[in-house]
C-alpha cells in the first residue's frame, strides 16, 4: 500500500514479526550493508546480543554461517526475519519500531543499545547522503536525466 509520500509501512505488524525472531536483518535500498540484530545470548552472560552493520549475504543460510563464525557459542537461530526498510535512516531511528527493538534488548537482556544504534545510524546517514549526492551528480551507477549546456 502507498500514499502520497510513498510506501506505507505497517510498523505494528513489523514489530509483531520481529518480536518472534531470533535474528533480525534490515536492508536498505541505498546501500548494500545490513543492520544485523541477533537477540540470542548464551544465557551465561558470556555472549550479549549483537547489533551491528554487516556486509550483505546471498541468502539466510549464508547469514547463519556468518553468525556461526561470529558467535560460535550459540546454536543456529530458529527464527530469522529480513526486510528492506523503505524510508530514510532518520525515519528508522526515530520510529517506534527502533524504540521497540531497543526496549526488547533492554527488557530481555538488561543492555542499553541506544549508543550502538546511534553510531550505526551516523554511518547509515553518511552512506545515504553519499548515495543522494551520487544520484544528483550522475556518478557511481547513476545517469543524469537532464544535462546543462555550458555554451
Amino acid at each position: 500500500m502507498t500514499n502520497d509520500n510513498g510506501l506505507v509501512l505497517d510498523i505494528e505488524a513489523l514489530v509483531v514479526a520481529a518480536a518472534d525472531s531470533d535474528v533480525l536483518v534490515i536492508g536498505f535500498e541505498f546501500m548494500a550493508e545490513r543492520v544485523v540484530i541477533d537477540f540470542r545470548t548464551d544465557h551465561r552472560g558470556h555472549s550479549l546480543p549483537l547489533l551491528e552493520l554487516a556486509e550483505p549475504m546471498a541468502d539466510a543460510e549464508e547469514r547463519v554461517a556468518w553468525l556461526a563464525d561470529r558467535r560460535p557459542a550459540l546454536a543456529a537461530p530458529e527464527r530469522f526475519l529480513f526486510f528492506v526498510w523503505p524510508h530514510s535512516t532518520g525515519m528508522l531511528t526515530k520510529s517506534s519500531f527502533a524504540e521497540q527493538i531497543l526496549a526488547r534488548l533492554e527488557e530481555e537482556h538488561g543492555v542499553d543499545y541506544r549508543p550502538v544504534l546511534a553510531r550505526i545510524a551516523t554511518g547509515l546517514r553518511q552512506a545515504e547522503r553519499a548515495e543522494q549526492l551520487a544520484a544528483i551528480r550522475g556518478i557511481e551507477g547513476f545517469e543524469t536525466v537532464w544535462s546543462r549546456d555550458w555554451e
